[in-house]
């Protein structure tokens, strides 16, 4: 009886996968044609509303109002990176407070040094910032593997093979209703940065404008982070979506993990970024929580962004739910049972072997689709694997 239900998964799963191979053909080409950049659209225009915060605009995307337009556009198809360098690639919303980032460049084989303890915001590593470091024309040719980290989304940055493109990109997932919360102190950042002193947003107004703007930082959280995964999906030996909790739960074997997908040898290099995360972690790795743990203080701010959700005008919360449909249907298994959780507005928490089985099933599937795969994409009964109840333990 079990066989037969897995067979029927195998099944599904294969009938899902080639849906999915024109599905994710008509979803990109879409999205890139909306964000397709003329000639007149990147330019040094500083807008305010909806928030009344100085920024820059290059089509749907909203980017901090001291980058260069004009050079950023450029982007995909000039030669700003090499095939050894790594992106990683960020929600605005994981800026503040992120601590992950030292101990990849140290992974990476590309260190930094910070002055001081805890990290406030991401930009502190302003020159290994992509867009900042494109901006600044600070990039130069070298012979060492370079890392950089980006809140730009994929239309806009070199990752495909048909041109310029970086060798490695690790994506950082979280659900998407904390990521949009935790945009509230970025922007009250831009706006300090901008000279205007401080300015308080409220949340409940924060979200309602966020929700009808036609512009959003680092482009619309959903359909960014659903652009990722699909090309994820297109490029699984180049691109990997990584879970924050995972560096929460299972820190090691995220680690371990990410350095195998990198081609980081498992010696002293890997155990200083291991031993720099662990040494942070009781400390908050994405936010400082030094009374309640961590995924506490991810949960709370789902409930937050649900509560204010249910206050306000149907028409308002239609857009979210518009957008957040093609959740449930994403070819990541995580994001797919996430995108659920996110339609029945409920909380969700992934089990804690998800950690290993995303990272390291990779293997198996590229094992399986060897001399299969189509344009770098996995074979129906690869994608099955990812899909089977249970198949974290198989």
């Amino acid at each position: 009886r079990r066989l037969d239900i897995w067979e029927a998964h195998i099944e599904q799963a294969v009938s899902k996968c080639a849906q999915l191979e024109q599905c994710d053909e008509d979803i990109l080409d879409r999205y890139y044609d909306d964000q397709a950049i003329t000639d007149n659209s990147a330019h040094e225009v500083v807008h305010f509303e909806p928030f009344g915060i100085p920024h820059k605009r290059i089509g749907e995307t909203s980017l901090p109002s001291w980058l260069a337009m004009t050079a950023l556009e450029q982007l995909p198809r000039r030669q700003f990176c090499l095939d050894n360098d790594i992106l990683l690639a960020l929600s605005p919303g994981l800026f503040p407070d992120i601590q992950v980032l030292k101990p990849m460049f140290d992974l990476v084989g590309d260190p930094v040094e910070h002055v001081g303890g805890t990290v406030n915001f991401a930009c502190e590593f302003k020159e290994r910032m992509f867009e900042a470091a494109v901006t600044m024309n600070s990039i130069r040719p070298g012979t060492g593997r370079k890392c950089f980290f980006t809140m730009l989304p994929p239309s806009l940055l070199p990752i495909r093979g048909s041109g310029p493109s970086f060798g490695k990109v690790v994506v950082l997932v979280a659900d998407p209703r904390y990521l949009v919360m935790r945009q509230l102190p970025i922007w009250e950042a831009l706006h300090r940065g901008a000279g205007f002193g401080l300015k308080r947003l409220h949340a409940s107004d924060f979200l309602k404008n966020y929700l009808q703007s036609d512009s959003h930082l680092g482009g619309f959280e959903l359909q960014r982070l659903a652009m990722w995964a699909i090309e994820a999906y297109r490029q699984p030996e180049k691109i990997k979506i990584v879970f924050i909790e995972d560096f929460i739960t299972e820190p090691t074997t995220t680690m371990q993990g990410l350095s195998r997908f990198l081609g980081v040898p498992q010696d002293e290099t890997l155990q200083t970024a291991e031993g720099q995360l662990l040494a942070q972690k009781d400390f908050g790795l994405f936010f400082p929580c030094k009374n309640m743990p961590e995924m506490g203080h991810l949960l709370d701010i789902v409930k937050d962004f649900e509560e204010i959700l249910a206050t306000l005008p149907s028409g308002v919360q239609a857009l979210w739910q518009d957008n957040m449909a093609i959740w449930s249907t994403l070819p990541d298994p995580r994001m797919a049972s996430l995108g659920l959780s996110m339609q029945r507005h409920s909380l969700w928490v992934g089990p804690a072997w998800w950690a290993a089985q995303a990272l390291d099933c990779a293997h198996l599937a590229a094992t399986l689709t060897e001399g299969s795969a189509v344009q770098g994409r996995p074979a129906p009964f690869a994608m099955s694997l990812l899909t089977l109840p249970g198949s974290g333990t198989a």
